[in-house]
């Protein structure tokens, strides 16, 4: 399972860097960190807010629509973490100036680690908004804020991750 997940998010990231790289050549860099912070069950399980890094690889489809892929950790205080890959797509609002709002929607693969109990890969999604805010013509600065969501079977039973993610990202235009 774990393997066919991979796959599986693997080949939506190449399928969409192929079709992104047709169209435009526009590719972008995002590195990410931040506070994760616990809701529900995994907030009533004791884990509490920690700390969040993630890095994501972007395609420009058009100058208002990019795809994305890319990894993400985020740790919690009381021995749980959630670990793995993200894919999805990041809508441009519009352009005031040198700030440029956007929003995103995507899946995830993501393992859960409580207590040193491992889920497995497991499906979810994320949404999320933010701006970009022009530093330079190939630089941004990035804050955001995501609300991610899957379901993790650990023994004895299943655990409904979800939680919200605090960040500033460095985002860089390759090309």
């Amino acid at each position: 399972m774990k393997r066919t997940g991979v796959f599986c998010v693997c080949t939506a990231m190449l399928a969409l860097a192929g079709a992104a790289e047709a169209q435009s050549g526009r590719l972008s860099l995002e590195g990410r960190g931040g506070i994760s912070l616990p809701t529900g069950q995994l907030e009533d399980g004791g884990a509490s807010s920690g700390f969040s890094a993630a890095l994501d690889m972007m395609y420009n489809l058009r100058p208002w629509l990019s795809a994305f892929g890319g990894v993400s950790r985020d740790e919690f205080d009381g021995d749980f973490s959630s670990t793995g890959l993200q894919a999805g797509a990041k809508l441009i609002m519009m352009e005031r100036g040198s700030v440029m709002p956007w929003a995103t929607a995507g899946f995830l693969m993501q393992e859960l680690n409580a207590d040193g109990a491992e889920s497995g890969l497991e499906p979810g999604f994320e949404g999320g908004a933010g701006a970009d805010i022009a530093i330079s013509p190939r630089f941004s600065l990035s804050p955001a804020v995501r609300y991610r969501a899957y379901d993790a079977g650990i023994l004895p039973g299943e655990i409904e991750a979800r939680y919200f993610v605090l960040t500033l990202g460095a985002h860089l235009h390759l090309r």
